[in-house]
């Protein structure tokens, strides 16, 4: 219920042109989100999250090796971006 109301609210900023109000309903939807995943993590067992968390950093892993180039290329621009701050 929760949800139709969040998105109940951004559809009337949608509609209105309301910049801070849809702003609104997306935090709002986006920790509400992020409720849910807690709840439904809380239910699991532990050897399911350690499980799918390993498979998790296994992909991230392979991934980051395949593309080692772009991930270089990607790493010295924020670099770059950060020193100009």
């Amino acid at each position: 219920m929760v949800f139709v109301e969040i998105f109940l609210v951004m559809a009337v900023g949608i509609v209105f042109h309301r910049r801070w109000l849809l702003a609104g309903a997306v935090g709002a939807l986006g920790l509400e989100t992020i409720r849910g995943a807690i709840d439904a993590v809380n239910r699991l067992p532990n050897w399911a999250l350690f499980g799918v968390s390993g498979a998790i950093l296994l992909g991230v892993g392979f991934v980051l090796l395949l593309k080692r180039d772009a991930w270089n290329e990607w790493s010295r621009s924020m670099f770059k971006w950060w020193a100009r701050l």
